[in-house]
């Protein structure tokens, strides 16, 4: 049966939805950000990116996927904070118009994109296999996903990596 959040009607069939007493954990994480210290959190990133400014390429990743999130990241790093981020992204098979004028965008504003394609035989054989193992056949690819821009870090020594919102958490 198939519930919803008393506040914002949150259907409880969206993957990964918690609830607790009847109320989604989007709607709880918007409670607790009203009790964040938003300027300390501000000090405390001022202090993690002039850190990272050592780097002699790159001051931090930031793991792109062409959406607003990444590129937004992106430009705002490179143009509000002045560091020299290094835009990751793997393996994005049918773009987007949009996420090609966002990558286009990012590229123009000054930030490198490093591209981690795959080969489509491989890809294809996973997903068959992990959808009749698991049921889930990006299973190959969301782990790709995650572990790509954390590898480029650790083999270009760059210690810092910058995520976009966290959706499961925001929505």
């Amino acid at each position: 049966m198939i519930h919803h959040c008393t506040r914002c009607l949150m259907p409880s069939s969206r993957p990964r939805v918690v609830f607790r007493g009847g109320i989604c954990n989007a709607c709880h994480w918007t409670v607790e950000k009203q009790s964040i210290d938003w300027k300390a959190r501000e000090r405390e990133f001022h202090d993690v990116i002039n850190a990272s400014r050592k780097h002699p390429a790159y001051d931090c990743i930031v793991p792109f996927s062409g959406g607003k999130d990444s590129a937004t990241i992106c430009h705002r790093l490179r143009h509000e904070f002045g560091l020299h981020p290094l835009a990751v992204c793997y393996g994005q098979f049918i773009w987007t118009d949009v996420g090609r004028r966002n990558l286009q965008k990012v590229r123009d504003a000054g930030v490198d994109v490093l591209y981690w394609g795959t080969d489509q035989r491989v890809s294809k054989a996973l997903a068959r296999r992990f959808f009749i193992e698991r049921g889930h056949p990006k299973q190959h690819y969301d782990a790709a996903v995650n572990s790509t821009p954390l590898i480029t870090a650790v083999n270009f020594n760059i210690p810092l990596v910058i995520y976009a919102e966290h959706g499961e958490t925001e929505y």
